[in-house]
């Protein structure tokens, strides 16, 4: 088992650690200033492979904001990394380019890659919140622009979760593949910004999905590719049986913080189909600006179910499909 260490006074107590067995330090280093993590990036750079796990962060609020780490290979440095967690700390894409982390936690970072990312298949937990991913400027990579693509197809692979508040956001991946990843129960893209794809291919049997945009931004969603012996869930969308299977929707007096676009979309992933006109005999439900419904008369429709778009939207298209 490795040996846990967490600094909680000087820096200067990690090179004490100089001398450990290789993959045989737990350590930690959470909210440290700039000139600490200066330090341990040396310590890291002469004795990264001792190191089993990392936990290191810079000190919140304090300027410049972010830590620059883009000099770490942590493949080549850290070969025996297992766990990684990092927050403010920029850093390369060997983060998730590293072929024995397991567990991987990256908080209010950027992450500049080479090329698009293909996880390796030791990784089994991702978890990464307001973090934006930068494409280097290549003639490679010119038809991507700056927004790289995430592929993973992985034996491994359990959960992947990626969270991008709007008021963070600046470059996220704009395609997540996820390809025969047997073990994979959760997919989770909430990325508040940008236009973006995620694409399921393979067999899931054990995967529950959950992909929004927001207002700000925009997602598709491409499951044709999901195998039989999937979750039904799953089945249920390739197959266009979702829980809006058999609804007939028009949207009335959207506010301009509806996508309507997005909405329609979604309608039809989940099985529904979208009329114009809220006297088509075939509707079957009307949505409804929350503004318009404060007033509208919605005697004439009563036989039809009625919903505010805030609430068809917190129900229906930002939500678990």
């Amino acid at each position: 088992m490795a040996k846990q260490v967490i600094i909680s006074d000087s820096i200067e107590q990690v090179w004490s650690l100089k001398d450990e067995l290789p993959a045989s330090v737990s350590l930690e280093a959470t909210d440290i200033t700039h000139e600490d993590l200066n330090t341990l990036a040396q310590f890291i750079q002469a004795h990264g492979a001792c190191l089993s796990s990392l936990n290191a962060s810079l000190q919140d609020s304090v300027k410049p904001y972010h830590h620059d780490w883009q000099v770490i290979n942590f493949i080549e440095m850290c070969p025996n990394l297992t766990s990684l967690t990092l927050g403010l700390i920029d850093v390369n894409d060997s983060v998730l380019l590293h072929p024995s982390i397991q567990n991987l936690t990256l908080n209010g970072l950027h992450i500049h890659a080479d090329n698009h990312i293909h996880i390796k298949p030791a990784l089994e937990r991702a978890m990464l919140e307001d973090v934006n991913v930068f494409l280097k400027d290549t003639a490679e990579n010119a038809d991507w622009a700056r927004n790289p693509a995430i592929f993973a197809e992985s034996p491994n692979l359990k959960a992947f979760e990626y969270y991008l508040d709007e008021d963070y956001a600046e470059s996220a991946p704009d395609k997540f593949y996820f390809e025969n990843c047997p073990q994979l129960e959760s997919v989770v893209l909430c990325i508040h910004g940008g236009g973006w794809d995620v694409q399921l291919k393979g067999l899931f049997p054990k995967l529950e999905f959950g992909a929004c945009s927001r207002r700000f931004g925009f997602h598709g969603i491409d499951v044709s590719g999901v195998a039989d012996g999937s979750h039904p869930s799953l089945i249920k969308l390739r197959d266009g049986d979702g829980h809006l299977n058999g609804e007939v929707i028009v949207f009335l007096h959207p506010t301009r913080h509806f996508v309507v676009e997005k909405a329609k979309q979604a309608v039809r992933l989940l099985g529904g189909t979208i009329a114009e006109n809220p006297d088509d005999p075939d509707v079957t439900m009307i949505v409804i600006g929350d503004e318009a419904y404060k007033t509208w008369d919605e005697t004439p429709y009563e036989h039809l179910e009625i919903v505010r778009e805030s609430e068809f939207k917190n129900a229906d298209i930002e939500a678990w499909y």
